[in-house]
């Protein structure tokens, strides 16, 4: 247990002893040359430790140990670094971290062919650590020295640019094999997979399952063999690993299985155009090698059964469905609520568009979801899986027709689009924005003390997906005067807020041009 966590449960149980705290906090503080008087009362010594802390935790670093071969002086900078204002935003973005707007910050450096500052460093590259979403942009504005300086930390490997052979990934630590690999699968996806079956057999089963999801990016049809092999581990999280890749390959053994299953338990009259549906009688050892989880639970209306053949459809390509029964998929969604087992459909149907990435089922799902969003049960299952990772003209697409599911002019928390409007990493476009802006604005004005606290979650979502541009535009118009108004002003504000600091991002790269 490090200081702040001995700290934190000192607090909180309030059994505070000078006894236990003292020589933890003095073994820690001294790594810093940092040192607290024991003769003190144990209270004043927890918040003086307290108050330490925090400033190590933000800007304390501890010297690494440089191998005496390795040279210390940093090489010289070939980039310009940022204007001085840039760092005063860096800073503001980092301390809040606002994980999107510094990426668009970063994203503006590197167009610019700009460095961020040297004494900003060390806080960036530890802000990328677990943020793999910002480690190719942070590579890309930390120039010469900030390559050299993550040498001196594990952590930092990730920021190392040195040309590397593929000793690395057979000597070097899990963290180095790790990244390793995934940057030669980004760029030589068959290499990655020859590195891969060289130490398959030599390594553990939680190795051996992290490694396989390296392969997700840029799977393809040629990893089916090395996946077929996966999926015969002794352990249970590697074949579960190699079965979830397979389920993403189209043309993949597993994927026929699944059509060749499906096509015993579910058949179309069309003459009655009906279809009939058998539930699976067992779950097989094969349907559980093949990713098949006997006793999930997706679908609360239903047993397992119903569920294991949820889990089946969801690993066929919608496509084959419209060539098996030559339907497209508003008609087939339309047999399927002819059935008992519609959710069973349409939660497969889901996710396997997801999982196959088909628009044209996407925008099916979606539209189904719309025209029964108030006549069909959705309290039983969630299809919000598809709200994320849509390319963002589609999200506006869906996000307009949405909008048109009423006509009222203000917004609640069960309103459709209130949760599709959540997912991350979506801008909204000026004309969804105007329109989701007008509704929030007309909620507050005629607010009766409800608590919406999904509506206010849409405002926090908001500072990140409007454009910047129309800050100007937004600000105004709120309802100030209205009775509700103090129940909604933090919000507001801190949205605001945050959208002025990213127009600000862009006004100041205007002015630098």
């Amino acid at each position: 247990m490090n200081a702040w966590q001995e700290l934190v449960r000192q607090a909180l149980i309030g059994n505070i002893s000078s006894k236990k705290i003292s020589p933890l906090l003095l073994e820690q503080f001294q790594q810093y040359g940092l040192n607290l008087s024991p003769n003190q009362a144990p209270e004043t010594i927890l918040l003086q430790a307290a108050a330490i802390q925090n400033k190590l935790y933000s800007v304390a670093q501890i010297p690494p140990s440089i191998p005496s071969e390795v040279g210390q002086i940093a090489p010289e900078e070939t980039l310009d670094y940022c204007h001085n204002q840039r760092r005063y935003q860096l800073q503001y973005i980092l301390k809040h971290r606002y994980d999107e707007m510094l990426i668009e910050l970063l994203d503006l450096l590197k167009d610019r062919c700009q460095i961020v500052a040297p004494d900003l460093l060390p806080e960036l590259l530890n802000y990328g650590i677990k943020r793999p979403l910002t480690q190719a942009l942070i590579i890309a504005c930390i120039g010469n020295r900030g390559h050299w300086l993550a040498q001196f930390s594990e952590k930092w490997s990730y920021a190392q640019t040195a040309t590397k052979t593929d000793d690395v990934f057979f000597y070097g630590n899990y963290e180095e094999r790790s990244i390793f690999l995934q940057k030669v699968r980004l760029k030589e996806p068959a290499r990655a997979l020859e590195l891969l079956e060289q130490v398959w057999d030599s390594e553990s089963f939680n190795t051996k399952a992290s490694f396989l999801k390296v392969l997700e990016t840029n799977l393809s049809a040629k990893d089916e063999p090395f996946l077929n092999t996966a999926l015969e581990d002794n352990r249970q999280e590697v074949r579960s690993q190699a079965a979830i890749l397979l389920a993403l390959i189209p043309s993949s053994q597993l994927v026929q299985r699944m059509q060749d299953l499906i096509s015993q338990l579910i058949t179309y009259d069309s003459k009655k155009e009906t279809i009939r549906v058998e539930l699976p009688a067992t779950c097989t050892t094969k349907m559980k090698v093949d990713g098949i989880a006997p006793r999930q639970i997706f679908i609360k209306d239903h047993g397992p059964k119903a569920n294991q053949l949820a889990q089946i459809i969801a690993k066929i390509p919608p496509q084959w469905w419209e060539k098996t029964f030559s339907k497209n998929p508003q008609e087939l969604f339309l047999l399927a609520t002819k059935t008992e087992w519609k959710n069973v459909f349409v939660w497969g149907w889901a996710m396997a568009a997801k999982n196959f990435q088909s628009e044209a089922w996407v925008l099916a799902c979606h539209q189904f979801y719309l025209d029964t969003f108030f006549k069909h049960n959705w309290s039983n299952f969630s299809i919000d899986f598809l709200y994320q990772d849509l390319p963002n003209d589609l999200f506006n697409t869906l996000a307009g027709a949405y909008l048109k599911t009423d006509n009222r002019p203000t917004l609640s928390d069960d309103h459709p689009i209130v949760s599709f409007l959540l997912a991350e990493g979506q801008s909204w476009n000026e004309t969804i924005t105007k329109k989701i802006i007008k509704r929030i604005k007309n909620t507050i004005e005629q607010d009766t003390y409800v608590f919406h606290w999904s509506i206010k979650a849409v405002i926090k979502r908001a500072a990140f997906s409007i454009p910047p541009k129309l800050y100007e535009v937004v600000k105004e118009g709120w309802p100030t005067q209205s009775h509700g108004w103090h129940s909604w002003q933090k919000e507001v504000d801190s949205m605001l807020s945050i959208l002025k600091v990213r127009q600000e991002v862009l006004t100041l790269e205007d002015d630098l041009i």
